[in-house]
């Protein structure tokens, strides 16, 4: 895979807004039910995905087309992309990244 981490590194996903007012606020992305299955969502709530080189956790939302990746203005502002433009998207495996309270 182009990042090594896991057999759904490397899809490329379009970029679409963020499927309500309300999970703008969350600073979650949002991925369609059959793009979440992919990323490991079948099994767990949220996992953390890389999207050109930031780290946010990842949600199913139904509102969400297919292959694409649902984000806020601040997020699309932080990675330098507008609607409709193509993103990677990798799992990170929760082993590398660690949360800061992890850190002694």
């Amino acid at each position: 895979g182009m990042w090594g981490v896991g057999k759904a590194s490397g899809a490329r996903m379009n970029v679409a807004s963020c499927p309500s007012q309300d999970l703008a606020k969350s600073n979650r992305v949002f991925v369609s039910v059959g793009d979440g299955e992919g990323l490991g969502l079948g099994k767990v709530a949220e996992v953390h995905v890389d999207l050109g080189g930031y780290v946010y956790l990842a949600k199913v939302d139904s509102r969400v087309g297919a292959h694409c990746v649902g984000l806020n203005a601040v997020q699309r502002r932080e990675l330098r992309v507008a609607l409709g433009d193509e993103l990677p998207v990798s799992v990170v495996r929760s082993g590398s990244v660690r949360p800061a309270s992890a850190v002694t």
